[in-house]
């Protein structure tokens, strides 16, 4: 942490994403699941450089797949859940668009789409 702090060569959002990684993937315990049903939980911030061997290394990066195969289930299992129909993407994307105003004019022409 102190490294990335001190590097005054780094760019803020560099910064930025080396102080995310540190935190949720090199200083974080991550569960590993193994064959037998029992889960691990792997810390390799906690180590000495010296101490991380390669089997250490390929232990962490399956935590690291693992926890990330979580995450991007549960994001597609919401993502499921909370669908938007065609109208309301046409809504939102007019909404957000400093060029478009959802004004009378395209609300009238798109008035089938009111839920």
């Amino acid at each position: 942490r102190d490294w990335i702090t001190g590097r005054a060569d780094l760019a803020d959002s560099t910064r930025a994403l080396y102080l995310r990684l540190l935190a949720t993937v090199i200083d974080a315990p991550l569960s590993l699941e193994r064959p037998n049903g029992a889960t691990r939980v792997v810390h390799i911030g906690a180590r000495t450089l010296a101490s991380v061997a390669p089997a250490a290394v390929r232990e962490w990066d399956s935590a690291v797949l693992a926890d990330a195969t979580r995450r991007a289930t549960a994001r597609w299992y919401r993502a499921r859940n909370n669908q938007r129909g065609p109208c309301q993407i046409a809504r939102l994307g007019a909404a957000m668009s400093a060029r478009c105003s959802v004004g009378s004019t395209w609300a009238r022409d798109n008035a089938a789409c009111d839920i």
